[in-house]
């Protein structure tokens, strides 16, 4: 975090937020080709970068045509370097490895699996290839059998500056926050998630990034908290960000001097009103200040809306 100016009168805290809770992965996939029959066969990784050690996510999908119903399928896979920490019904997992017999596939149908795994410890990649065999009856007679190849990658981060990890589905608030990002400074950034039923690839960074509505550039005391959330069920109630900032990083400064703005992805701008409470449900704000003589800190409390996609800077 890069200190601001002490001198401004009216400051604006930063955070950017993508909330991709519409049901839509982060789509870094590779297809695969099939030699005779009419399907798709996808590796993606639904975790696009991930910290060292945190969990990284890959979904598969097996999707036919409508042409041929599969009678056998057979699925293996493996993540040198990674350690499966999950894996659907049916597969047998050793290590970065794992091997599934998967049954039947009917006509037009789709087959979805995801696998979970333990990511190294130092900075890289983690690539996932996965190779399916089937067999299926062609023009009702024939038996045939088909092989299908694909892979997808998730980068490993090492930064103070960037946290990534895979958070499984919970029944209760869940709370992650970025202590220890950017060890310099004294922000603290957490967020409560409310119980989803779906996991779900989380990422959060500090990056120094200026907020610009139409031809006016704001400029905040703190860098923006760059937080991303990719989810299949909207949550509610909404997501709850908690920005913590010590006074020796940003002098005393009066909560009621404090702006709060909302960035769309179209860049229209957006200023929620003051006043949240624990008991609110609304794109709100509120400031204030707690602790005493050097331990003393800036608190401020922000519900955003949980259900689509945009810019909190």
């Amino acid at each position: 975090m890069l200190p601001r100016s002490r001198r401004l009168a009216r400051v604006l805290i930063v955070l950017f937020t993508m909330a991709a809770l519409l049901g839509l992965p982060l789509q870094v996939a590779a297809h695969g080709g099939s030699h005779h029959s009419k399907a798709e066969f996808t590796v993606t990784a639904l975790t696009e970068s991930v910290s060292p050690g945190q969990s990284a996510a890959f979904q598969i999908v097996l999707r036919s045509d409508g042409s041929d119903a599969f009678d056998k399928i057979r699925l293996e896979g493996k993540a040198p370097g990674g350690t499966i920490a999950s894996a659907p019904a049916g597969c047998w997992t050793s290590g970065a490895s794992f091997s599934c017999h998967l049954g039947k596939l009917k006509s037009g149908k789709t087959m979805t699996l995801q696998f979970v795994y333990a990511a190294p410890s130092l900075a890289g990649s983690l690539a996932l290839t996965a190779s399916l065999k089937v067999e299926y009856r062609h023009h009702w007679h024939k038996k045939t059998k088909d092989a299908f190849k694909d892979s997808a990658a998730a980068a490993i981060i090492d930064s103070p500056d960037f946290f990534g990890g895979w958070q499984p589905s919970h029944g209760s608030t869940l709370s992650f926050s970025t202590a220890g990002i950017a060890s310099g400074n004294g922000q603290t950034t957490s967020v409560d998630v409310p119980p989803v039923a779906n996991g779900y690839p989380l990422r959060l960074a500090e990056v120094d990034e200026k907020i610009r509505c139409g031809h006016k550039t704001f400029t905040g005391f703190g860098e923006a908290v760059d937080m991303s959330i990719a989810n299949g069920a909207e949550l509610s109630p909404h997501l709850t960000v908690t920005l913590t900032y010590t006074k020796s990083e940003v002098g005393y400064r009066s909560p009621h001097d404090i702006k709060f703005v909302h960035q769309t992805d179209d860049g229209d701008c957006q200023f929620p009103p003051r006043g949240c409470n624990y008991h609110n449900d609304g794109f709100c704000f509120d400031a204030w200040w707690t602790g005493h003589g050097h331990g003393k800190k800036l608190v401020i409390r922000v519900e955003l809306p949980s259900n689509g996609r945009g810019k909190g800077l």
